[in-house]
């Protein structure tokens, strides 16, 4: 009895409820599903919004749409579904078109919006997919407790965080011995001069999409400059062997601030990992040099024999090795 009077209750609510939803317009449909999905632990994805869209393509669109369903209901008279078909196609041709227009022209006002003289800029890197949001400095808390006030003093605080003055009254012994030694002139023979092959060789090492210095010369572009004046580079390298002189030109950095993950939030200096942008032409003889160097202490008597730590073609597996060769002689 009890079984046949829920059900009886069930039947009829189902009837309240089909009448209830054929009184109901399109727009509340919708809005019921959105409220089911939701309700079915469902989250409605955000669109995103494009620069081209506007009005009257959204008006457009709803037409197309609507010769569409139109077209597609008419089923009992071929003539009139032919000639609605037709309707729908041009008006698909027309929404279409219009929205091909859309896009071009919002592309040209975006690529419009850039400087020209800069091969870096935001165009460039869109259509080469390196996009990324950009850092933006924030306040940021001084060691006195005062926070800065405006891009200026963030920037300063953040260089004198990074890179602290260098003062000869903070130096420790071995500091000033370093400074002692570089004082005293050198009195070593002239190394042998950079060739031509092994410029080239270190410049091809570099790889071509890495970021540029302040320049804005890759290594790419320095690998052609070298092709076609070779002589000039090669003279130019060497002469700053002979001089034992690395350019100031050379030395400075573009720096840019990475926030770091998690550290968002976070008002202190430390939240900026610093990445020093150098130019291609001082890394490459920082490379001519540290390979020069590496060759004179892997040839001589520079390293012990026992060493296994960053050097070439050695590893842990050596030094384990060693260490069991040693108590095999000792057991």
């Amino acid at each position: 009895m009890v079984e046949r009077r829920i059900k009886n209750i069930t039947e009829k609510v189902n009837a309240l409820r089909r009448r209830y939803r054929g009184t109901l317009s399109n727009e509340d449909l919708r809005s019921e599903r959105k409220v089911q999905r939701i309700s079915k632990g469902r989250t409605l994805k955000a669109r995103r919004t494009v620069p081209w869209w506007n009005d009257e393509l959204k008006i457009l669109r709803k037409k197309v749409n609507a010769l569409r369903r139109r077209y597609q209901r008419t089923l009992n008279n071929e003539d009139l579904r032919s000639e609605r078909k037709v309707q729908y196609s041009e008006g698909k041709r027309q929404y279409q078109s219009r929205l091909k227009d859309e896009k071009f022209k919002s592309w040209q006002k975006y690529c419009s919006s850039t400087e020209g003289s800069n091969p870096w800029n935001a165009i460039y890197k869109t259509a080469s997919g390196k996009s990324r949001s950009k850092t933006c400095l924030t306040t940021l808390q001084q060691p006195d407790g005062t926070f800065t006030l405006d891009t200026e003093s963030t920037t300063k605080h953040m260089l004198d965080y990074f890179v602290p003055e260098d003062n000869e009254t903070n130096d420790s012994a071995v500091h000033k011995q370093i400074r002692e030694q570089v004082k005293e002139p050198v009195d070593t023979a002239d190394d042998k001069p950079f060739s031509r092959e092994e410029i080239a060789s270190v410049i091809k090492k570099f790889n071509p999409k890495k970021a540029p210095g302040e320049d804005g010369l890759t290594s790419e572009i320095l690998l052609r400059v070298f092709g076609n004046f070779p002589s000039f580079l090669t003279g130019l390298y060497n002469k700053c062997l002979k001089e034992g002189c690395f350019p100031r030109q050379w030395k400075t950095s573009s720096v840019v601030p990475i926030v770091k993950p998690g550290k968002e939030d976070n008002r202190d200096a430390s939240k900026y990992r610093p990445i020093s942008l150098l130019n291609v032409a001082g890394k490459v003889l920082d490379r001519l040099m540290i390979d020069r160097i590496m060759h004179h202490v892997h040839t001589g008597a520079g390293l012990n024999s026992n060493q296994y730590g960053f050097i070439p073609q050695r590893g842990t597996v050596d030094a384990a090795m060693a260490v069991k060769g040693i108590i095999e002689e000792n057991s």
